[in-house]
């Protein structure tokens, strides 16, 4: 379900992370599944222009490691982006989805795990 990115990746990720500081909540545990969802303004370097995006995270990780991935998304502080990578690597199959609307071209959709890889691999790549 992972759709050819219209927005650059590294510029999903820095939305995210910004979307995460600014709305330091944690997620909400709902019958074995995590969510989360915060907005925040980013402007174009291009056209300079705002958008409001908003930011969705759920994720159901395997019921034997449940306890561990609360751990790290249920802090009262907020979660980090860091956080989410921890998940991954805790719970490497955990289904789940990241949700970017309000973005200039369209809104994307990435499975959770293959975002986090795939924007891991572009970081150790540069």
């Amino acid at each position: 379900m992972l759709k050819t990115a219209m927005v650059r990746l590294d510029v999903q990720k820095r939305i995210l992370e910004k979307a995460l500081k600014k709305q330091a909540h944690p997620f909400v545990e709902e019958a074995g599944s995590f969510h989360w969802s915060g907005a925040t303004r980013v402007v174009s370097r291009q056209t300079e222009r705002a958008y409001e995006v908003t930011v969705e995270i759920s994720v159901t990780p395997n019921r034997r490691v449940a306890a561990e991935v609360a751990a790290c998304l249920c802090k009262p502080e907020g979660v980090r982006f860091e956080d989410l990578l921890i998940v991954s690597l805790i719970d490497p199959k955990a289904q789940g989805t990241i949700r970017l609307k309000g973005l200039p071209r369209q809104d994307e959709t990435h499975e959770f795990i293959r975002f986090l890889k795939k924007v891991e691999e572009a970081v150790t790549a540069s």
